[in-house]
């Protein structure tokens, strides 16, 4: 299970040092999962709606529930807290780590994606961030 993105994010949201310091890097790599859980969802349904969770056949509303707690919640959590502090560009450092260290275990529409996918995934929405969180922002 640590070989997924989604588990260490739902980590990095967890720790309350990294939510009060480094909020708009917690955004970033939460968007990027989100985007990606939006993804799997959309070839879910797309592959005539055969529920696939991590290579499991599942039902569609455990898929749903799966698919908004896991991928969508913490993004939502994130967003409703207005204290914004860091830098999203910071969140480069463990998106990068993640893709040196381990192997992608993701596919969508059954194509395997590269691990370069995610950094550059992050270095598109980091500076999104910056610019979409820049009112909600704190000095500490």
């Amino acid at each position: 299970m640590l070989n997924y993105f989604t588990t260490w994010n739902i980590g990095m949201v967890a720790c309350p040092y990294l939510r009060l310091n480094h909020s708009k890097g917690l955004i970033a790599t939460s968007a990027c999962v989100s985007m990606a859980g939006l993804a799997m969802l959309t070839t879910n349904v797309k592959n005539k709606n055969k529920w696939l969770w991590k290579e499991y056949r599942i039902a569609r509303l455990n898929y749903l529930i799966l698919e908004c707690f896991m991928h969508q919640a913490p993004l939502y959590y994130l967003i409703i807290n207005k204290n914004r502090t860091g830098n999203a560009l910071a969140s480069v450092i463990p998106v990068s780590i993640y893709c040196t260290f381990i192997n992608n275990p993701y596919k969508l529409a059954g194509y395997k994606l590269k691990n370069y996918y995610g950094i550059a995934m992050i270095f598109i929405v980091a500076p999104i961030v910056n610019v979409m969180t820049r009112k909600y922002s704190t000095k500490k």
